[in-house]
């Protein structure tokens, strides 16, 4: 019979390395051009697209590497069924005056 996370410690077949390599933030943004710009008086303008964490190159664990269930020094290592993780999209609006 297989324990996990008794006293006896985590069975070595449920311990995964926490390396990942993942896309975290991406943005693209375009550059109004500046005849658009003179009748506002503005310097510039950029609007751009931008998501948040899309998606891993690579993972170990089957789980979300960066969830974690508590700060505490016995618990930071366990992953106790956590939400998974979301993807955000959103823009972006820089103005120079």
């Amino acid at each position: 019979m297989t324990k996990i996370g008794s006293s006896s410690g985590v069975a070595e077949e449920f311990m995964y390395k926490g390396t990942y390599v993942k896309m975290r933030e991406l943005s693209i943004g375009w550059n109004l051009p500046t005849s658009w710009l003179k009748p506002l008086k503005l310097q510039a303008v950029k609007v751009s697209a931008v998501g948040r964490d899309l998606f891993y190159f690579y993972k170990d664990a089957p789980v979300d590497p960066e969830s974690a269930i508590s700060s505490a020094d016995y618990a930071q290592a366990f992953e106790y069924g956590s939400m998974p993780p979301t993807r955000s999209f959103g823009f972006s609006l820089n103005v120079k005056f």
